[in-house]
C-alpha cells in the first residue's frame, strides 16, 4: 500500500471516529495545541540532547549548554505533563 493511499486510509479513519463521537471542536483544538506544542517540543529537546552524544566528541557541545539543555527538557516535561494531566481531566469530564 502506498504512502498517500495510508494517509487518506488514517485521515479518513480518524475523521470517522471524531464524528461518530461528536467531540466539540474547541477539545480538539486543545488535543491538537497539546501535542503540537507542548508535547512535541520537549520530545524534539530529548531527541536532540540523545543525538547531541551520537556525535563525535569534538562535534558535541560542551557542559554548560548540556546542562542547560538537560534542565530545560526536565522543565519542559514536567509542563507537558502537567498540562496533559489538565487535558485528560478536560477529556473526561472531570
Amino acid at each position: 500500500m502506498g504512502l498517500k493511499r495510508r494517509i487518506c486510509l488514517y485521515i479518513f479513519t480518524v475523521a470517522v471516529i471524531i464524528i461518530w463521537l461528536n467531540i466539540p471542536f474547541d477539545i480538539l483544538i486543545q488535543i491538537a495545541g497539546f501535542i503540537m506544542a507542548n508535547f512535541a517540543i520537549a520530545l524534539i529537546m530529548a531527541a536532540a540532547i540523545y543525538l547531541n552524544f551520537k556525535l563525535p566528541p569534538m562535534y558535541r557541545t560542551n557542559g554548560l549548554v548540556l546542562t542547560g539543555a538537560v534542565l530545560s527538557v526536565a522543565i519542559l516535561t514536567l509542563f507537558a505533563a502537567i498540562s496533559g494531566w489538565g487535558l485528560v481531566g478536560k477529556l473526561s469530564g472531570s
